[in-house]
């Protein structure tokens, strides 16, 4: 009874100086900055945001401090369980390699929290080189690139811009050929390709230009990877 009674009198004060508190603040800073840099050197396409960069700071910071308050303690850390369920997130993340990034800021906080700051620094380290990596290295691209291109040209010259595509193109498929009624001489057809590693769509272009005598091309469909 006097244990249970005696929780009233339970120090909730985490028992970590003042200078270890703000040299754990301050290395969790310092490492998601880190990490937001990368972030930023590898990111693609559209969904760039600056306020999620602010963000995967602001977590490592927030984690660091909630592993210093907790500590060994499991009373602390169910209180701060309940605490923080009061919380609901409704931002949708478009890119998943977005989670990857907050999960390393959050990993970089609780260690820093618990005192690994040298587990953080290997951490921050070698996940730094494994991004940089990925992007710079093309890891995970495909060999081909496909485009779904519309061109309107004379009657007659569907067959040469199929020649014109295949010493650049591994596929060329005819989606569709439309004629108008108001201009029987001219079709559009819509194509989809697959360009070889190596070859770019403005090259083939350029290409076309000088050999068939089309009166509009159009790129409905860019490369297949939703992130470029």
């Amino acid at each position: 009874m006097n244990e249970i009674l005696g929780i009233t009198n339970y120090n909730l004060v985490s028992t970590a100086t003042i200078v270890e508190i703000i040299s754990t603040l301050l290395l969790s800073i310092f490492f998601s900055i880190i990490i937001a840099k990368v972030y930023i050197m590898v990111h693609e396409g559209y969904s760039y945001s600056k306020s999620y960069l602010h963000t995967m700071i602001m977590v490592s910071v927030t984690v660091a401090l909630i592993m210093v308050i907790i500590g060994s303690d499991i009373a602390r850390a169910f209180a701060l369980v309940g605490a923080m369920s009061i919380i609901r997130f409704r931002n949708p993340v478009k890119d998943p390699k977005d989670v990857a990034f907050l999960f390393m800021t959050i990993a970089i906080g609780m260690a820093c929290g618990v005192g690994f700051y040298m587990y953080a620094t290997i951490f921050t380290v070698i996940s730094v080189l494994l991004m940089i990596s990925l992007h710079y290295y093309n890891f995970g691209d495909l060999p081909s690139k496909t485009y779904i291109i519309k061109i309107r040209l004379p009657i007659g010259q569907k067959e040469l811009a199929v020649k014109e595509f295949e010493p650049f193109c591994s596929s060329v498929h005819i989606l569709s050929i439309d004629h108008f009624s108001e201009n029987e001489a001219i079709e559009e057809i819509v194509f989809e390709i697959e360009l070889y590693k190596g070859h770019e769509y403005d090259t083939l272009l350029d290409r076309l230009r000088e050999n068939i005598n089309f009166i509009s091309i159009n790129l409905l469909v860019g490369e297949s990877d939703i992130n470029t």
